[in-house]
């Protein structure tokens, strides 16, 4: 028993073929990093704190700056040290989601943070004061931290930014 022909099982196919790649905007990001660059400056660092203010499903985007720090320093030739101190570098990361209103509609501002300190060990005291860098990324609009595209990205600019002010306020590029 015949339903359809041929060329109308085909066109069906094709149609959910196309409505599933256009409704889930799935196309694949990726990313690797090669391994010879980490510790092409000499100097380490060492992740003290990760705080992150958002609403909801904060603990899973904890989860995923924490595996993305070591490697974005590692692209820029810093060698993360797990454990409690040893490192040259103590760096702490904090990020803000908000939710707010203009006009009829809701925007997210988001604000990521990185701060930048001579290891002082388990010592909070020695991470109150001025860091010696630190860099704040901002961003208004519709995009979230929930997008790792989004978060990637501000992560990036704000460890190449505290690297830059590291460099300039030591007077010196490492290695």
């Amino acid at each position: 028993m015949k339903f359809f022909s041929k060329s109308v099982w085909s066109l069906l196919l094709f149609l959910v073929f196309i409505a599933g790649f256009s409704s889930c905007q799935s196309f694949p990001g990726e990313r690797s990093w090669p391994a010879g660059k980490v510790m092409e400056t000499g100097a380490t660092v060492r992740l003290i704190n990760i705080e992150v203010e958002k609403t909801g499903g904060w603990i899973s985007l904890e989860e995923e700056i924490g595996g993305m720090i070591p490697l974005i320093f590692g692209e820029s030739g810093y060698a993360f040290l797990p454990g409690t101190s040893g490192a040259d570098y103590a760096v702490d990361v904090r990020a803000r989601e908000r939710e707010y209103t203009k006009g009829w509609e809701t925007k997210i501002s988001l604000s990521l943070e990185i701060r930048l300190w001579p290891d002082g060990g388990d010592n909070e005291e020695n991470y109150r004061g001025t860091p010696l860098a630190a860099a704040q990324i901002l961003s208004t609009g519709n995009d979230s931290f929930s997008s790792s595209k989004q978060l990637n990205r501000m992560l990036r600019k704000a460890v190449k930014k505290t690297i830059d002010i590291l460099e300039k306020n030591t007077g010196k590029k490492e290695k």
